[in-house]
């Protein structure tokens, strides 16, 4: 059998030579897959005709309710878009032959429990076999009870399981850049979340994302090559340069790519 070929890329402002992965694998397996612990060659979790939603929060679509728009500045600043429209335009351009169809179910101030409402109506249709989400900064921020972010975690991850045989793959890590001395309270109790959003997937066949890593990693070598590089819009949410570190994550967590330093 020949070997399937491989083709070298170069991804918007990361610079990096990225190797497009071949399509190979099938998504049924039962491990929670760490994409840290992943191998150089992932098997493609995504198979020709399916669905991807991304869900969660403003991390995910800057977008409020209740009627689900943005504003005027967000639009001007070109800030109204996130790692997932960059995921989309990826797929579509690199690999059309997958036909993959990706939807945007996110809203920017979700807790896991506002995600669960809207499942049946905005996620459920789609029969998506993978959810992306970035979730539990809310929570975090709200008080959500650590026990009621799992159980609210978990139905997720059932009913999406049920409905259409999907996975649920979460990004964490996130990490403010510069980490400052008054940002550790905050970030220890966001990282509770983490830890309990990685046990729920670890039961569930879900599939792990640190992408807090690699994202607080650039975010420094691109400050050290001038003070004014920012990953950020406002302080929190990620501008064009953050999210297009994010999507290269998620594109290598697909199995779709693999990075060249």
């Amino acid at each position: 059998m020949r070997s399937a070929k491989r083709h070298t890329i170069r991804l918007g402002l990361t610079g990096l030579m990225l190797v497009i992965a071949p399509l190979s694998g099938n998504t049924s397996g039962t491990n929670t897959q760490d994409t840290s612990k992943m191998n150089a060659h992932p098997a493609c979790l995504i198979q020709p005709g399916q669905s991807i939603v991304f869900d969660g929060d403003s991390m995910t679509a800057r977008r409020c309710g209740p009627s689900l728009d943005t504003w005027a500045y967000l639009r001007l600043m070109n800030w109204e878009r996130s790692y997932a429209d960059r995921v989309d335009e990826w797929i579509f351009c690199n690999r059309p032959d997958l036909n993959v169809k990706c939807h945007n179910a996110a809203v920017g101030g979700s807790t896991a429990s506002n995600c669960l409402n809207r499942y049946e109506a905005f996620v459920k249709p789609q029969k998506p076999s993978l959810v992306i989400m970035t979730i539990g900064g809310n929570d975090s921020a709200q008080r959500v009870p650590l026990a009621e972010f799992e159980k609210t975690l978990t139905a997720y991850c059932e009913q999406l399981a049920k409905d259409s045989n999907g996975r649920l793959m979460i990004l964490t890590g996130f990490k403010p850049f510069p980490f400052r001395p008054e940002d550790e309270p905050k970030f220890n109790e966001r990282t509770k979340y983490y830890q309990v959003t990685r046990r729920v997937l670890e039961s569930h066949n879900g599939i792990l994302v640190d992408v807090g890593t690699p994202l607080f990693e650039k975010a420094g070598q691109l400050k050290k090559l001038w003070e004014g590089h920012t990953i950020y819009s406002d302080g929190n949410h990620l501008n064009e340069v953050g999210c297009e570190i994010v999507a290269t994550q998620v594109l290598k967590a697909l199995g779709l790519i693999t990075i060249t330093e």
